[in-house]
């Protein structure tokens, strides 16, 4: 599970996110996921909020996403953005996104999660709506993401299944049993509060989220930012939204048993490294002397064999 783990997050406001998304827009390069922490502080007169929607020949529907969360960023007069992260569409896609309003990113790393990464990187808001650009989720809406956010809580995500899922608009096979055993798996493992831990349609503060380091570049990505936001002790809302069926007309780009596998992986493993993680830091813990002090070499390797069989590995 190579890029993945370890869970370690780093202290916010401290240090670059690892993950170096190659993106362009044009002949211009825009900022990496590392450099955008530090630059942010030189930039002026920023929006509020950052509308991120990745792309992959989302042609027939897109125009529409950008429209409807131009309209609402009007309409309640919030200063805004709208941000494209095209991952090589063919369809048009990038044209009909820049005559609805919107700013054209484009990933040259495949996946879900890489769109999204560089979608973030090019952002300037202090907050980020991030959503599927398939129609199926309500950017005509955004206030209670965006008033969640104002109330100081650093990541909203959306409740499917408390706002109401229209007919067609998800498989029985998700519904019923890969999300529930999901969300389960994530109350259960990182105690995370989120009764719909896959929603795609969710808002961060995006320095808070930016300091977590996310690095999945595929459908895990969603998983990735909850259970690190939980780890970190971020606060987390949710709040209902409503799936409708998508417009696009052709098959989605998520295959339920590869993805779902991908996310389980990602939980099991996550769960591991932060156990593992913990278990380290009891360790170094372990080994500092009353005051804080550094122990010498041979009483650390006298504990450190204490502890080791005394089962240091033991929960």
């Amino acid at each position: 599970m190579a890029g993945m783990i370890p869970i370690r997050v780093r202290t916010r406001g401290h240090g670059d996110a690892g993950l170096k998304v190659p993106i362009t827009s044009g002949t211009r390069r825009g900022p990496t996921v590392g450099q955008i922490g530090n630059r942010q502080s030189q930039i002026g007169n920023s929006p509020e909020v950052s509308v991120v929607m990745p792309c992959l020949n989302e042609g027939r529907t897109l125009g529409v996403c950008v429209g409807k969360a131009r309209r609402w960023l009007d309409t309640h007069g919030v200063s805004g953005e709208v941000i494209v992260a095209d991952n090589g569409s063919t369809d048009g896609s990038q044209e009909i996104a820049r005559s609805a309003g919107a700013q054209v990113v484009s990933v040259a790393a495949k996946g879900y999660g890489s769109a999204l990464l560089g979608g973030i990187a090019t952002a300037r808001g202090r907050y980020v709506i991030m959503g599927d650009a398939d129609d199926s989720y309500g950017f005509s809406d955004l206030s209670p993401f965006v008033g969640k956010l104002r109330d100081g809580f650093e990541l909203v995500v959306g409740n499917r299944f408390a706002g109401g899922i229209k007919p067609g608009a998800m498989p029985a096979l998700h519904r019923y049993l890969g999300l529930p055993v999901l969300n389960g798996l994530g109350w259960l493992l990182f105690r995370s509060p989120c009764r719909d831990f896959h929603c795609g349609l969710r808002g961060f503060d995006r320095a808070a989220i930016q300091s977590l380091a996310l690095q999945s570049t595929g459908m895990e990505f969603a998983s990735e930012m909850i259970v690190k936001a939980a780890v970190a002790g971020l606060r987390i809302a949710e709040v209902p939204t409503t799936l409708s069926r998508d417009g696009r007309g052709r098959r989605s780009h998520l295959r339920p048993w590869r993805d779902g596998w991908r996310h389980l992986r990602f939980l099991l493993g996550a769960f591991v490294a932060s156990v593992f993680e913990r278990k380290r830091n009891s360790s170094h813990a372990a080994l500092e002397g009353p005051g804080g002090e550094h122990v010498p070499a041979q009483a650390q390797a006298g504990d450190s064999a204490q502890l080791t069989a005394g089962g240091f590995y033991d929960p």
